[in-house]
């Protein structure tokens, strides 16, 4: 994935890295089984998979030098602790099971 944007568009393939960690959300969220969880997070993580070198890249055309490893350890940031939110938050849910939100959605209608 990391090559990729050196051969096309870097935003084309930002987008697309963006749209299909989306999708993957979408499928994932949706599962009715295990097996569809899985598929969805596998999409995820090859959407995620690009996300991060692309936008390094991108960090390293829009900043000046002397910026640059600003910008690039504050995205480094997110990406650590999302690494150590994610998965504690998924932890708990999973206590609840992953289809916890279609109860509380029927219990809203």
């Amino acid at each position: 994935m990391a090559k990729l944007p050196d051969m096309y568009s870097r935003k084309t393939l930002h987008i697309l890295d963006v749209l299909l960690f989306a999708i993957g959300s979408a499928i994932t969220v949706s599962s009715f089984s295990f097996e569809t969880l899985l598929i969805g997070r596998a999409i995820q993580g090859f959407g995620a998979g690009g996300i991060f070198p692309v936008a390094s890249a991108f960090i390293g055309d829009t900043f000046p030098p002397e910026k640059r490893g600003g910008a690039l350890g504050l995205i480094g940031s997110v990406w650590g602790f999302s690494g150590l939110l994610g998965p504690i938050l998924g932890g708990l849910l999973l206590s609840y099971s992953w289809q916890w939100f279609l109860s509380l959605k029927s219990q809203l209608q």
